[in-house]
Order: structure tokens, then sequence, then C-alpha cells
């Protein structure tokens, strides 16, 4: 019993600190690129833009998680090849995507990738029952979405690159690669 205890200790911990890949320079990895964009998130009506954590591709490690500030503009690095918002989370409550409700390709890394301003209207529960049946219960909770979400994606990129500029002074070129919504 200690045992499970100590490794869902650890999988809180891990999960729960998952890191934020923020972009620190401009150099990429050679199978990396710049992604672009804005976030805007209302929970029940409430922005939540600076509260939550978007998470790419995977949710297990987090290694593509991003959380977002104040002003919802997301500056990352992601890999190239085939994407997709795998889990939004606020608070205790998540929300899990299919892999193809928000995908976009990245076949470049020579220039800046712009995926859109995206508006999510999450309409979920209030509270949230504290889990009282031990991992399994918290693994069950975890394979169940808080409510509904719906995504806009907007074309505002001149002005997202014209910020991105602002931070990260540079001379690399833009490239559109709007997330699609799978409706």
């Amino acid at each position: 019993m200690k045992k499970i205890i100590a490794v869902f200790v650890f999988l809180t911990l891990v999960v729960g600190c998952a890191p934020t890949r923020k972009l620190v320079t401009l150099n990429v990895d050679p199978n990396e690129a710049i992604v672009i964009g804005r976030l805007s998130v209302s929970y029940n009506g409430e922005d939540v833009t600076q509260k939550v954590t978007l998470f790419f591709n995977e949710i297990m490690w987090g290694k593509y998680s991003y959380k977002t500030d104040e002003t919802g503009y997301i500056f990352t690095y992601l890999p190239l090849g085939k994407n997709h918002f795998a889990r939004i989370a606020y608070k205790d409550f998540i929300y899990n995507f299919p892999k193809d409700y928000a995908t976009f390709d990245l076949t470049t890394n020579s220039a800046v990738n712009y995926i859109g301003d995206l508006k999510v209207e999450w309409n979920g529960p209030k509270f949230k029952m504290p889990n009282m049946f031990g991992m399994l219960g918290a693994l069950a909770d975890e394979a169940v979405n808080d409510g509904k979400i719906e995504i806009t994606v907007l074309n505002k990129s001149k002005e997202c690159k014209e910020i991105f500029d602002k931070h990260y002074p540079n001379q690399m070129g833009l490239r559109e690669e709007l997330v699609k919504i799978k409706k």
C-alpha cells in the first residue's frame, strides 16, 4: 500500500509540475519549430486565460505544455510534423481533446509558425468533488472531461508577429498554419 501511495505522489508531482515550453531563444533544434499564437479562455463566462495550461501532443509528461500569462500570447517550440491539442487544464478541471479535434502541421523551422488567435469557450462544473477512491478513482477522473469546449480560430497573424518581434527581434518570415478544428 505504501508503494502505491508513493507512486501516486510521484506521478502527481511529475504531472502537476509539468514544464512549460516558453520560448527562450530563437535557436531551435533541427526537429522543432517556433510556434506563436494567442489563447483566450473563458470558463463559465470568466476570463481564466492566465490560469490555464495547454498541453500539446501528450498529457502524461507535459513535455510540450504551455502555461499562459495575462496576455495570452503563445511563444513556444513544438516538434516538426503533425501536432494537436491534447489537454487544457484550469485549477482541478481538465478537458482532454480527441487527437484529431484541434490539429496543425509544422513543416519548417526556418519561419515563425502562426497557429491562430484561439478563443476557447469552456462550460464546466463550478466545483469538483474530491476523489475518494484512491489511485483508481484519480485515473478514472483523468479520463472524464469537465464540461464542454468550443474553440474559434481567428487569423490575426500580423498583430501577433509584431508582438513577437518586439520580444524577439528577428528576420524570420511568418508562416500561417492555423489550427484546424474538427466539428
